[in-house]
């Protein structure tokens, strides 16, 4: 074995910069593999991790060691804390904390409808410093459809702003954004003493103002006027399929009945009469009203579930939609209907490519709802009772559309919550414990005091974050330990002119905006940081100044609807094309980084 490892050895060191273009060749690989998404995003992250594990295993370092930095992801301080700080936020938000923000925003459009909606953007903008952006969006979304039906101001013109807006708070904080603290990480491990928790308040916060009255003159000018598609979407087909069971009120009846006349179509789905008989399975397409009015009307919601549950209340009928994190993308509704909180039935479906004229005169909508795959943005009916229906509420892979209204009783560990957050915020802020430990208490402290059961706060971390994390990570180790990081930063800096670091920090902006709007925000962070630092370190400039550039252009995620959950999020409920994220996103990115620039001038007199 030793014969072998030093013949391994000869042959890196007969192959000039062999590791520097193994690295290469993965990051690039990798990035493609990202951007076209031809398998999911985990199996590439983790597929580039092992590359990079294989390559350094079978070439050693010229110095004959091995390279163990491929894995220091996994046990790295920046991934335990957002996987914490996730389980916080979600702390937060199954206790109700948040919650109350909510109904404060819901109290005030009672009064005044327009202050409210300002209200809620600033709102939306300093929770965003806070907390996890993804769940603060999905709690304002449908308070934002219910304020905006009110002024009569289409979802499509308000949607969109409250996702870019709540991107623009979270640069404000250390832990605002992932992002931000995988670049205070980075610079840790390349020796530096990273971010404080404002460190990057100021200047956040000005181009987060420049940002605001950019959208608040110019989103309501550039997004389309979709009123008319949410009118027709208020009157789209929903499919539903429940088994008839020992239904006396449906026993018997014909599908020639009045009682289906306002439906589009009506099928027995296992029984080929028209009569409906005991255990039947009965699938029917029509209006959403027109739908819950049957199943009320023959007390239908009643047999999907167990009525043998204590409720002071009813079952209830609510409408959902597929989030951009959800576990059940890709999947049969048959698989999903296994993971669904216990008490839950899945009722029906709508989605436009599932259900339109053509398919229902083809005859194709009788087929089994159950052998149908759910994708980000369909919208699903679900009955349940009022603990189950609040359960989704906790659950990141559903919105929930409806029933925003009901303002559900506040969780008992509600003041623990928030003492538990203020404690693990202020003692980042005084430095008093680091931010790895602070969150890694709190997250603690939030399950042993019941704050969050355990089943939800598996649920908070997202394999894809950490996945996608460890792989930026591994690459970013590659770049510093080959010296790839310090080539690259050579190449850019002989293409600038010499001694103009204003220059050179402007374009770092562009160039990491450019790519974090192409890849993820985590990986651009994470990748440009030792760039970065290395340019800094050439032009004789403070390398914080450089590490603030690349937390901004990572966080300038504005122009695809791919480039931040928070945007693919808003997409459907907006109806926006690729293009609309594109002509509000694209001049946003500009007049940021315009405003850099005198930023940079001015404020640190580069």
């Amino acid at each position: 074995m030793l014969y072998i490892h030093n013949q391994l050895l000869e042959i890196t060191r007969s192959i000039p910069h062999l590791h520097r273009i193994s690295v290469l060749i993965v990051i690039l690989i990798t990035l493609l593999m990202l951007v076209t998404e031809v398998i999911s995003l985990e199996a590439t992250a983790i597929a580039s991790v092992s590359a990079m594990a294989l390559i350094f295993a079978i070439f050693p370092l010229n110095d004959g060691t091995l390279f163990q930095g491929v894995f220091l992801g996994f046990s790295n301080s920046s991934l335990i804390s957002i996987v914490c700080l996730s389980i916080v936020g979600q702390g937060l938000f199954h206790t109700g904390v948040l919650d109350s923000v909510s109904n404060l925003f819901i109290r005030i459009s009672k009064i005044n409808k327009r202050s409210a909606l300002i209200s809620m953007f600033i709102g939306v903008y300093l929770i965003s410093g806070y907390f996890n952006n993804i769940p603060t969006v999905m709690l304002f979304i449908p308070i934002v459809m219910e304020v905006s039906k009110a002024l009569k101001i289409s979802h499509s013109k308000i949607l969109l702003p409250l996702a870019y807006i709540s991107t623009l708070g979270g640069m404000t904080t250390l832990i605002g954004s992932g992002t931000n603290i995988l670049v205070h990480t980075s610079l840790r491990n390349l020796g530096l003493s990273g971010f404080s928790f404002y460190q990057t308040f100021i200047p956040a916060v000005i181009l987060g103002a420049v940002g605001i009255v950019y959208l608040a003159i110019f989103s309501a000018k550039i997004l389309p006027n979709n009123s008319a598609q949410e009118e027709k979407s208020q009157d789209s087909l929903f499919i539903i399929e429940f088994n008839v069971e020992n239904n006396k009120l449906l026993m018997d009846l014909q599908l020639e009945d009045s009682c289906f006349s306002s439906f589009s179509s009506v099928e027995i789905l296992n029984n080929n009469s028209r009569t409906i008989r005991q255990n039947d399975t009965l699938q029917i397409v029509g209006k959403q009203q027109d739908i819950i009015k049957f199943l009320t009307s023959y007390n239908v919601h009643h047999y999907l579930l167990d009525n043998n549950l204590n409720n002071d209340t009813g079952p209830e009928i609510v409408e959902t939609l597929v989030s951009s994190q959800s576990s059940y993308r890709g999947k049969k509704i048959s698989s999903v209907l296994h993971h669904m909180s216990t008490g839950l039935n899945l009722l029906g479906i709508k989605d436009s490519h599932l259900v339109n004229q053509n398919e229902m005169n083809k005859g194709q909508v009788s087929k089994s709802i159950v052998d149908k795959t759910m994708q980000v943005g369909d919208h699903i009916l679900l009955v349940g009772y009022e603990k189950q229906i609040k359960d989704i509420r906790e659950n990141s892979d559903l919105v929930l559309l409806e029933y925003t209204r009901k303002i559900f009783t506040s969780n008992r560990h509600y003041p623990i919550a928030i003492i538990i957050f203020l404690i693990m915020i202020s003692s980042i802020i005084t430095q008093v414990l680091s931010t790895e430990v602070a969150s890694f208490v709190g997250a603690s402290m939030m399950i042993v005091f019941k704050c969050l059961p355990l089943k939800f706060a598996k649920k908070a971390i997202d394999f894809k974050i950490v996945s996608l994390v460890v792989c930026a990570l591994a690459m970013a180790n590659g770049l510093d330990i080959t010296g790839t990081d310090d080539w690259i930063a050579n190449i850019i800096v002989n293409y600038l002119p010499k001694n103009n670091p204003l220059l050179a920090v402007s374009l770092l902006f562009l160039i990491v905006a450019f790519f974090t709007n192409i890849l993820t925000n985590h990986a651009c962070a994470v990748l440009f940081t030792p760039i970065a630092v290395s340019i800094a370190k050439d032009l004789h400039v403070d390398p914080m100044i450089f590490a603030m550039s690349v937390v901004l252009g990572a966080n300038a995620s504005f122009v695809t609807p791919f480039s931040h959950p928070t945007n693919l999020l808003v997409m459907t409920p907006g109806g926006y094309k690729f293009k609309d994220y594109f002509k509000l996103g694209f001049p946003l990115i500009i007049i940021l980084a315009i405003s850099f620039v005198f930023l940079l001038k001015f404020c640190y007199k580069l």
